[in-house]
């Protein structure tokens, strides 16, 4: 019997997308685009974390425009501390971070990772008319 938060694999991975360069360089090249995007920094031993995948995840799914990636802060420590220092929030896990421009708009951690909040951030940084994507 799967434990409770548990999501399968193939579904979890189908909207979130996992981070496979752990260099520098892909922190940077990930904080500079111009669209907004979401960054989940996930550790896949913590049970908050656990239940915050299962927020991010059901978030996915409602909202396929928004880029969302996955930092595994076990594996791509460093990674996780790079995208830290090059935005000046904080390093949290489980953590969303809302990006911009290169520019943190919004962040939160633990159990203030839901899909209510995710939507209320996003929500209130982007006019209706402002694209998405």
């Amino acid at each position: 019997m799967p434990r409770q938060g548990f999501v399968p694999r193939e579904f979890r991975l189908m909207a979130i997308q996992r981070v496979a360069d752990s260099s520098p360089v892909a922190a940077v090249a990930l904080l500079r685009g111009t669209g907004p995007r979401l960054i989940f920094k996930h550790s896949p031993t913590c049970g908050i974390s656990a239940g915050a995948f299962t927020e991010v995840s059901v978030f996915a799914d409602a909202h396929p425009e928004l880029p969302i990636f996955l930092v595994d802060v076990v594996v791509q420590r460093g990674l996780s501390q790079q995208i830290a220092q090059e935005l000046g929030v904080q390093h949290a896990s489980p953590q969303v971070i809302l990006v911009a421009g290169g520019q943190p708009l919004w962040n939160a951690s633990h159990r203030d990772v839901t899909v209510q909040a995710i939507e209320h951030a996003l929500g209130a940084l982007l006019p209706p008319s402002t694209p998405r994507v």
